[in-house]
């Protein structure tokens, strides 16, 4: 049973190796040679990474739903938890748990930017409620790719173009600038009717599915 102890924390790296160079079947695997998984916080949060990666929603539910009933670090679970609910569609209960990482942890970062994401998605018109954490995100670090961005979706979602267009320039002439940015800083454009911009964006956008 020691013995057994003992390797466990190297399978779990073996994992996290896996998982990070996409070979979500082997990480799964190495999982697998942990006994009592159930009562492993961290192989059961590296399991729900695995299985959310293959697609396989349900797995992925249950892992992160029993990793935090046993573990201890919360706030990043809370975290995970909602941003993968947000991802499947369940916008009210991911925003809920990204809420309860942001209670215990009020100035993450990852946090207020996927909360941002989050009410931005909402259907309750919470625009109000993206800016706070976009806001948040950009005073602490203006540079940051997804506060501008989000920014400029709020204030496009607002019906302020003008400033929409100052923070999606500022996120397109990012590093990490992408189709997403675009195709944003292209509607602005259209609605500012300036047709001629907003159709070279789009022509860009499409060159990359042609």
């Amino acid at each position: 049973m020691d013995h057994e102890r003992e390797t466990e924390p190297v399978y779990i790296l073996l994992s996290d190796v896996s998982r990070l160079q996409k070979d979500y079947d082997t990480a799964l695997e190495y999982l697998a040679n942990i006994m009592n998984i159930d009562e492993n916080p961290e192989a059961l949060t590296s399991k729900a990474a695995c299985e959310e990666k293959l697609g396989h929603v349900e797995d992925a539910r249950m892992a992160y739903q029993r990793a935090l009933i046993i573990g201890t670090e919360h706030a990043p679970l809370f975290r995970r938890y909602g941003w993968f609910l947000i991802k499947v569609g369940d916008i009210a209960n991911g925003t809920d748990n990204l809420l309860k990482s942001y209670q215990l942890d009020p100035k993450n970062l990852k946090t207020h930017k996927k909360l941002g994401r989050a009410y931005l998605l909402s259907e309750d018109n919470k625009i109000e409620e993206a800016f706070k954490h976009f806001n948040f995100v950009y005073d602490r670090s203006p540079e940051d790719y997804i506060g501008l961005l989000g920014l400029g979706q709020a204030y496009e979602r607002k019906g302020d173009y003008e400033k929409a267009l100052e923070y999606l320039k500022k996120a397109a002439d990012h590093p990490k600038s992408d189709l997403n940015c675009q195709f944003f800083l292209g509607t602005v454009y259209s609605k500012l009717r300036d047709f001629k911009k907003a159709q070279d964006i789009f022509r860009h956008v499409l060159s990359n599915f042609i």
